[in-house]
């Protein structure tokens, strides 16, 4: 699923950068999904486009879940949501490489007891305060027109759906459209 994006940078920052900490938001709408019955895996899925580790470790990103699904990005942020609990951890060392975190019981939660069908995520960096110059992991944003197949996404599996050995396939790119009778052609690996 594709989330729901704000703002109009083709990057999302999370860490300590341009003088103060970064954070990043997204919402997916879980009505697109056909049927969510017994959700056996759900990942939230980023591709890094720059590593600014001036601490030399890289950056760990943590992702929480956002119950309240009504923020609203404007120009001051006065409207950011709470972040609610602790989803995953991963060290995000390396640019142009793909990261994933389990999101499972949340997206579960949200599918089966939030009316809206929404999952909101936020992005933050253990490290966002530490006072350096620059310290921060940049992933592809839906705004980046020019790598549709790099954009943030939400992958769910139900039970019916998840392989008897663990097989995947790549399908790029990702995301593609166009006019009717338009022919559009995806690499699978």
């Amino acid at each position: 699923l594709p989330p729901t994006i704000w703002g109009i940078d083709d990057t999302i920052y999370v860490g300590h950068y341009a003088g103060g900490p970064e954070r990043g938001w997204l919402r997916f709408d879980l009505r697109a999904i056909p049927s969510l019955d017994n959700i056996a895996r759900a990942r939230l899925k980023l591709h890094s486009t720059t590593i600014v580790p001036t601490l030399g470790q890289g950056v760990v990103v943590r992702v929480y879940s956002v119950a309240n699904d009504t923020w609203v990005e404007d120009e001051n942020w006065t409207s950011t949501p709470r972040i609610d609990n602790l989803l995953d951890t991963r060290a995000v060392t390396n640019a142009d490489d793909n990261y994933s975190w389990d999101v499972t019981a949340f997206v579960r939660d949200q599918w089966e007891n939030d009316p809206q069908k929404l999952a909101s995520f936020a992005l933050v960096d253990l490290g966002e305060n530490i006072d350096t110059t620059n310290n921060a992991a940049r992933f592809t944003s839906r705004d980046d027109y020019r790598a549709r197949d790099l954009w943030p996404y939400l992958e769910v599996w139900s039970n019916a759906q998840l392989p008897t050995r663990e097989v995947r396939t790549s399908v790029s790119p990702v995301f593609q459209g166009g006019i009717t009778g338009a022919k559009l052609y995806h690499t699978v690996t």
